[in-house]
């Protein structure tokens, strides 16, 4: 590898570490803000550290959150392949 590639590979990978940290950082931030407000959130085993591009929520009735989401101006993407639809 050329010393080239290999410098703009080294910058590639601490952009990804600022994004990667940056994603973990949002989702703390859902997740301490769910369970105040008393929502079950995802829990993980320390072994296990994921990555969310977006964070995930069960819910026991989607179209009813949804649509209070959509009341209150807020997004919120609805995946209907999930297992819960």
């Amino acid at each position: 590898m050329t010393q080239w590639r290999s410098q703009l590979l080294e910058k590639k990978l601490m952009e990804t570490e600022v994004v990667i940290k940056h994603r973990r950082w949002v989702a703390s931030q859902y997740e301490n803000d769910l369970k105040k407000r008393g929502v079950k959130t995802v829990n993980l085993s320390e072994e296990h550290k994921p990555v969310y591009l977006r964070y995930p929520v069960l819910v026991h009735d989607k179209c009813a959150v949804l649509k209070e989401a959509k009341k209150r101006n807020r997004g919120l993407v609805s995946f209907p392949n999930s297992p819960e639809s």
